[in-house]
């Protein structure tokens, strides 16, 4: 769907986060939308700040060109009533983004309670709520009888195991196969999917202690991001510059430093934690995580090393060069070939310049 002015979007837990950011960048398009959350100081001021921006394509409206209404989305009347509220006003609804969602606040197997103010609760925002407001979007689409879509935000805890919170990530799981079924509603014009996100640039990205504990030892306020130099872009990418930095928003990285404030300041050192992130690397495609067996795996990796060094263990490396970026997709058809050892190395040109990648 191509965002446009005079489209509507109502989008649950819009006061903060992902759903913040999606109701303003929506705004910004001059489409109308409906901030439904609980929060009602946030949640007004978000929809202030979108009115504002909605108002720049628009000029005189009978109707507010944002509206905020505070909602409790595991309360069926109040999540109806908020609907039936924006179709009233805006005639209609385009787009749906179902972003409301929270984290259990104690493991659930410590738990003492009936789980109704805690994982239950969990359960209810994460899933049971999407259920609903998926059901309702979907009345209401079918009603105006036009393109219009529905975006359900899961996370990537819902595609791989969350340890430390398995609620969240069952409900997230239930959010990912609940919105893959729905797909037979496209052949109606309604478009539903999930977005899985990883680590993101919200008030939730971080994963222990408080912002202020946890920025105090970056570099840089980053959360859990990856920061690197694009190396190159391909020929369709507009907004990109090689040799300026991006943060690379993936979980589970690892390099062979990290940089952390020591009693020195800042000083690359060699991280101890380093055979856990590659544990955590090692993940597989069914979502299984080797580092229940961590203590094993480091065992077995210190003697791989020992026969590595011993001369005893051979590593074999196609003789193949490649060089430069721009020789990887050649690198990488050459490895699906079947004419190369099973391993191939593109070495990084020192003279490399501003080219585009073979992508």
């Amino acid at each position: 769907m191509e965002l446009r002015p005079g489209l509507s979007a109502l989008v649950t837990g819009g006061a903060s986060g992902i759903g913040r950011a999606l109701v303003l960048a929506l705004a910004q398009k001059g489409v109308f939308v409906t901030v439904v959350d609980f929060s009602q100081d946030k949640g007004e001021q978000v929809a202030s700040l979108a009115e504002k921006e909605v108002s720049k394509f628009h000029s005189r409206l009978e109707f507010a060109p944002a509206l905020f209404i505070k909602c409790d989305v595991t309360d069926s009347n109040e999540l109806t009533a908020a609907f039936e509220n924006h179709v009233k006003t805006y005639g209609g609804l385009d787009i749906c983004i179902n972003c409301a969602g929270i984290a259990t606040p104690v493991p659930f197997y410590q738990d003492k309670t009936d789980g109704a103010k805690s994982w239950r609760r969990a359960v209810d925002v994460n899933f049971v709520a999407v259920i609903d407001s998926t059901r309702l979007a979907i009345r209401a689409m079918q009603e105006a009888k036009r393109p219009a879509v529905i975006i359900n935000v899961g996370s990537a805890s819902g595609l791989y195991p969350m340890y430390p919170d398995p609620i969240y990530s069952g409900s997230k799981g239930g959010v990912v196969l609940f919105t893959r079924s729905l797909a037979p509603y496209k052949r109606q014009g309604i478009r539903i999917n999930v977005l899985c996100p990883e680590v993101n640039f919200s008030s939730g990205r971080y994963f222990g202690g408080g912002n202020k504990d946890i920025s105090s030892l970056l570099p840089f306020d980053a959360g859990f991001e990856g920061v690197g130099i694009i190396a190159a872009i391909g020929d369709s990418v507009k907004h990109l510059k090689v040799g300026t930095p991006a943060a690379i928003m993936t979980f589970g990285s690892y390099a062979e430093f990290t940089t952390y404030q020591g009693e020195q300041g800042w000083k690359p050192r060699a991280y101890t934690g380093l055979c856990e992130k590659i544990l955590a690397k090692s993940q597989t495609v069914a979502g299984f995580f080797l580092v229940q067996y961590a203590h094993l795996w480091q065992q077995h990796l210190d003697k791989l090393v020992d026969l590595y060094s011993s001369g005893k263990l051979k590593v074999a490396v196609d003789p193949k060069p490649f060089l430069g970026i721009r020789s990887v997709a050649d690198a990488v058809d050459y490895l699906h070939s079947g004419k190369s050892v099973g391993k191939v190395v593109v070495c990084i040109d020192p003279t490399f310049g501003h080219h585009p990648a073979k992508l």
